[in-house]
C-alpha cells in the first residue's frame, strides 16, 4: 500500500503553493509555509496559532502566540490515537477561545484534514458531516482512505 501512496503523492506533486482554507469557523487547513508571501498570508488571516504536521519547522512568524510541532506521516495507518486526540483537544480549545488556528502539513490534504477532523469532532460535529465539510472545501482533501474512514466514524 505504501507504493500506492508514494505514487499518488508524486502525481499530486511534492510541494503545493501555500493555501489555507477555513473548514470550520476560525479553523484553517493548509499546506506548507515557505515564502515571505506565505507568512504574510498567515498574518493577514490573523492566525495566531499553528499546528505543524510536516517534517520540518516553519519559517519564523513572530506574530504567532503558539506553535505546536507534531510531525506525522501520510501513510495508510493512523498515528497514535491518544496523541491525535490530545492534539485535537488542544486545537478545539484554541478555536473555542475564538482564536484562529492553522493546521498544516505539506500538501494540506490528509494529515491536516485528519487533525482538523479530530478538532471538529471534539467541537461537536459528526464524522460524516466533517468529511463532507472538508472534502467540499479542500480539493482532494482526506483522500487517504484510512484517515477518511477514521474521521467518518467519529
Amino acid at each position: 500500500m505504501q507504493k500506492e501512496f508514494d505514487l499518488i503523492n508524486k502525481i499530486l506533486g511534492t510541494i503545493r503553493p501555500f493555501k489555507a482554507v477555513e473548514v470550520y469557523p476560525k479553523l484553517y487547513q493548509g499546506s506548507m509555509i515557505f515564502t515571505k508571501e506565505d507568512i504574510k498570508e498567515v498574518n493577514d488571516l490573523k492566525i495566531k496559532t499553528v499546528i505543524d504536521l510536516e517534517g520540518g519547522f516553519d519559517p519564523d512568524m513572530n506574530f504567532l502566540e503558539s506553535y505546536l510541532y507534531w510531525p506525522i506521516r501520510d501513510v495508510p495507518w493512523l498515528p497514535d490515537k491518544e496523541s491525535l486526540f490530545t492534539i485535537g483537544v488542544y486545537g478545539a480549545s484554541v478555536v473555542s477561545s475564538k482564536r484562529r488556528l492553522l493546521v498544516h502539513c505539506r500538501q494540506g490534504l490528509n494529515r491536516s484534514g485528519l487533525v482538523c477532523g479530530q478538532i471538529m469532532s471534539i467541537l461537536g460535529m459528526k464524522g460524516t458531516d466533517i468529511v463532507k465539510e472538508i472534502t467540499s472545501k479542500v480539493k482532494f482533501g482526506l483522500w487517504n482512505p484510512v484517515f477518511r474512514e477514521y474521521i467518518k466514524e467519529l
